[in-house]
């Protein structure tokens, strides 16, 4: 017996609302790997001789523990956990005093250029379907992350004299995170207001971690952290039921202050909780098995020293 139009429908459904989990468990998961950006330089990966990966267990800790919240508040959280993170960790040898620049800025556009692309897929693709919602989402993450790089770089051009392709690609990180909990909520001229708005604030944010004194490897604080803050704001003032009629009006469209004070203690409440159980966690596992490298090995270097490899042999020919 053929099965009904019906029921065929419900099976896809099922299946979509399935899939829909499991992406949006994966997000979680991807999530947490910025996390791996605070502690690079320092962190130890082995005990002894027995390779004991804490990090990555660190950040499924983390991430599991934050998975309600992640899917709205992962810019926010990711902050959070990676600034408890610096704490617990302490500062790589040589931070404020030595320059830590990129080593291979042709590699940090070429990630910056796949992140960008892949972040259509990510916010689009929430959808789960071809529809206007998605094409919006889709242009609004357009809009968004090319804004960001701009106003970062024009911070950057009046801070130090010189627009950098570095600020370009933090720009457009920032820019992406920050619309990622707007972009089925606002219109284009949302989109590039939050994109403005994250890229100099977030420009200016990566610059504190020399005065308050933490040490963020990756400006994993100053991106997501304040990127995604930015996102969350921007929706209790920029969201319309133009663009989604299962959201809400924000204040500029309602003239109400209730979804701005919605987004803010959920931004607060999720960055506190966030910070709270991944100190915990970073903690424990510094008291009990050790959680950084010795000073002589990160000076050599962790490649070097634990690894036996290095990226480039320079100097050296080897013909094979």
């Amino acid at each position: 017996m053929q099965r009904s139009e019906g029921a065929r429908g419900r099976d896809l459904g099922s299946a979509l609302q399935t899939g829909r989990v499991d992406l949006l468990r994966l997000i979680a998961e991807g999530t947490g790997l910025a996390l791996l950006g605070v502690f690079v330089h320092r962190h130890a990966w082995f005990v002894g001789d027995v390779p004991l990966p804490w990090g990555a267990a660190l950040v499924v800790a983390a991430v599991s523990l934050r998975c309600r919240v992640v899917r709205a508040q992962q810019g926010t959280g990711s902050g959070a956990a990676a600034l408890a993170l610096a704490f617990v960790l302490g500062k790589r040898d040589g931070f404020k005093r030595d320059p830590m620049r990129p080593h291979n800025m042709p590699l940090v556009l070429l990630g910056a250029g796949m992140l960008w692309f892949g972040w259509f897929g990510f916010n689009a693709g929430s959808a789960l379907q071809a529809s206007s919602l998605a094409a919006s989402a889709m242009i609004n993450t357009q809009i968004a992350t090319a804004c960001a790089s701009l106003s970062w770089i024009i911070v950057e051009k009046f801070r130090e004299g010189s627009a950098t392709t570095l600020g370009i690609a933090s720009g457009a990180i920032a820019g992406a995170v920050a619309i990622t909990p707007a972009c089925g909520f606002v219109n284009p001229i949302g989109a590039l207001v939050i994109g403005l708005i994250a890229g100099a604030t977030s420009a200016w944010a990566v610059t504190r971690k020399f005065k308050w004194g933490y040490d963020d490897s990756l400006d994993v604080v100053g991106v997501h952290g304040v990127g995604g803050f930015v996102g969350m704001i921007g929706i209790g003032i920029l969201a319309t039921k133009l663009v989604n009629d299962a959201g809400r009006d924000g204040l500029f469209s309602s003239g109400k202050f209730d979804l701005l004070v919605n987004q803010l203690t959920a931004s607060f409440l999720t960055a506190l909780y966030s910070f709270c159980v991944t100190y915990l966690i970073a903690y424990l596992i510094k008291k009990t098995i050790g959680f950084r490298v010795d000073r002589e090995v990160e000076i050599t270097g962790l490649d070097t020293s634990i690894h036996a490899e290095s990226a480039y042999d320079v100097g050296i020919y080897t013909a094979r």
